[in-house]
């Protein structure tokens, strides 16, 4: 199953726009707007001879609105997707730091605690890319240990495809989440290793 994911963000982490293709054992594509008064949600999936199709010709597809409740209206709404950029810009550098976000579930806030709550040892091993130039990263390193916490969440409200708190090591020098480490229904505790990162190149 392979998953592309598409985030817009403004630069004070509201989100504008996500986009989720899934594709492989299961196919279908979500894509939700963020207005000023709710969330619009686009599912699209395609028909039993339309799997060779692109997902803009899929033919079964809904359309939800989720109004926000007031509470939600003075907080500015992200994805938790968004955690990777939110860590690099924030300033947590050592244990006890931490920063908060809000993410919307059916219109209602869902306030999620990034807390760095000691150091580790981790192996690491993956591609970086800068100015069309690859590094390969191959070493231990220490890192912070970070616990992405949802604070009253909705029963069936899920962060990155997991439940309940997500374990993120995450390196104060990079920037970088190199391994992300969760529980998932069924297969139980799930590891995300960095393979890949390419550094963005901005117009001068």
């Amino acid at each position: 199953q392979d998953t592309h994911i598409e985030l817009w963000l403004g630069t004070n982490l509201q989100v504008l726009q996500r986009t989720a293709l899934y594709t492989g054992r299961k196919n279908w594509l979500r894509m939700t707007r963020y207005a000023l008064d709710g969330v619009y949600s686009l599912k699209r999936r395609p028909a039993a001879d339309e799997t060779g199709n692109t997902p803009s010709q899929w033919s079964n597809s809904s359309e939800d609105f989720y109004p926000y409740s007031g509470d939600l209206k003075t907080h500015t709404i992200t994805e938790p997707e968004a955690v990777f950029y939110a860590l690099a810009l924030s300033s947590i550098q050592q244990p006890g730091d931490q920063i908060e976000l809000f993410v919307e579930h059916h219109g209602q806030p869902q306030r999620l605690v990034i807390r760095a709550e000691g150091k580790r040892r981790v192996s690491v091993d993956y591609e970086h890319i800068e100015d069309r130039n690859p590094m390969r990263i191959n070493k231990d390193m220490e890192v912070l240990q970070v616990v992405m916490h949802p604070v009253d969440s909705a029963e069936d409200a899920k962060f990155l495809g997991l439940n309940g708190d997500i374990d993120l090591f995450f390196d104060p020098v990079s920037r970088l989440i190199v391994e992300l480490k969760g529980s998932a229904n069924v297969i139980g505790e799930v590891r995300f290793l960095l393979l890949h990162v390419t550094a963005s190149s901005i117009a001068r």
